[in-house]
């Protein structure tokens, strides 16, 4: 069965998934004969080629993804209808964890292949339960299956020069030790080479933000490249020579630069001390009640959580100032972990999936279980950060 969708309009409110029902039959329920070893790619192009269906992919072998379908000469796919859109499939009513194009076929498989609105309604763990309400706690088969299945649909991207889509999916993936393969790692490199060289002047990638070099310092260091020498002449750290223009976004900026220079313990021309100098910057903006602010006014948990990340190796060293800021940014993160669910709101008091991950990464950083950490149990049932970030 294939289940598809339609172009929502502006003033279309209605979320269509596979569990609401109310997807649009493209092709209707049969049954096939499949040779062994046929995957669900195999299985599925022969299917859309007879229907007049042209997909659009990316990834090789078996790490095929399905990015769009066109239908009645209307295309629809991943973020068509919305961040949470896509097309995903269930073989017996669960959610594989990996490709279509490694999932192999036997005989009487029931294959649903359909678009989503929004794949947090449709269950991405697969298993035939619901969903844990709001209280309960995850398994750690359940943690170790998301973990996988998102790793696995991460590594299907294809990357380019930009944050969420490139520096950030590369990062996570290359300190996961997820396989990244080398047409995806190629493809980036190149990518980033060319925005090297297209944007570089004096150090810098932009005239006003610092993260821009921070950002693919830390991909690039993930990936075993190094900034330095990545482009020719064109030294990535040399940037933050100039204190001024490495700070002038905020406390983002410091933090930042302070994670990419301490990602493989660079150097800086010209600026030996320039540590001692993003420590203070960073201490000298955090906020009474123990957080840090990305716009400077109130607190938030996600930069609060980045400025402990920065800071844990100087926690580890027993720096006295930095000891004090770190103990109090943890004891304003408890304040903010929802008790119902175990999760972190963001700045605009929203749970958040990247608010509760900064939090886990903070943890680990200082050497800190997130599962166990006792102050990091929320509620009754004692939930944790890792519980809050399973409910996205």
């Amino acid at each position: 069965t294939l289940l598809g969708d339609h172009v929502h309009t502006e003033t279309e409110t209605d979320v269509h998934t596979l569990k609401d029902g109310n997807l649009t039959t493209w092709i209707a329920t049969d049954t096939y004969q499949v040779n062994p070893d046929t995957t669900v790619w195999d299985f599925l192009q022969p299917i859309l080629t007879k229907n007049g269906i042209t997909p659009e992919t990316s990834g090789t072998g078996d790490s095929v993804y399905v990015k769009s379908l066109t239908y009645k000469g209307e295309k629809i796919g991943e973020f068509t209808n919305g961040n949470l859109s896509g097309w995903k499939y269930t073989v017996n009513g669960e959610y594989p964890s990996v490709s279509i194009a490694a999932k192999k076929l036997n005989a009487d498989d029931v294959v649903i292949f359909h678009y989503t609105d929004d794949y947090k309604v449709d269950d991405i763990k697969g298993g035939g339960s619901s969903d844990p309400e709001p209280g309960d706690k995850y398994t750690d088969q359940q943690i170790s299956d998301a973990y996988t299945a998102t790793g696995n649909a991460l590594a299907l991207k294809n990357p380019s020069t930009g944050s969420v889509g490139g520096e950030w999916l590369m990062l996570g993936l290359a300190r996961a030790d997820h396989v990244i393969s080398s047409s995806s790692k190629d493809a980036y490199l190149r990518s980033v080479r060319s925005y090297i060289n297209a944007n570089y002047n004096n150090g810098k990638l932009s005239n006003d933000k610092s993260t821009e070099n921070s950002r693919i310092i830390l991909a690039l260091t993930a990936l075993g490249e190094d900034p330095q020498t990545f482009v020719a002449g064109k030294n990535l750290l040399e940037g933050y020579s100039d204190f001024d223009w490495t700070v002038q976004e905020g406390v983002t900026g410091p933090i930042f630069a302070l994670l990419a220079i301490d990602s493989q313990k660079y150097t800086v021309p010209d600026y030996a001390n320039i540590r001692n100098d993003l420590i203070k910057e960073i201490l000298d903006e955090q906020k009474n009640n123990g957080g840090w602010s990305a716009d400077g006014t109130a607190a938030d948990v996600d930069m609060t959580a980045m400025a402990i990340q920065a800071l844990a190796p100087y926690y580890k060293k027993n720096n006295t100032g930095v000891v004090e800021a770190v103990n109090a940014a943890l004891v304003y993160l408890v304040s903010q972990q929802n008790e119902a669910t175990g999760a972190f709101p963001n700045a605009n008091n929203e749970l958040s999936a990247e608010s509760t991950a900064q939090v886990i990464v903070a943890l680990t950083s200082l050497g800190k279980n997130p599962a166990t950490e006792k102050r990091f149990q929320a509620g009754d049932k004692k939930l944790s950060p890792i519980d809050g970030l399973m409910r996205f």
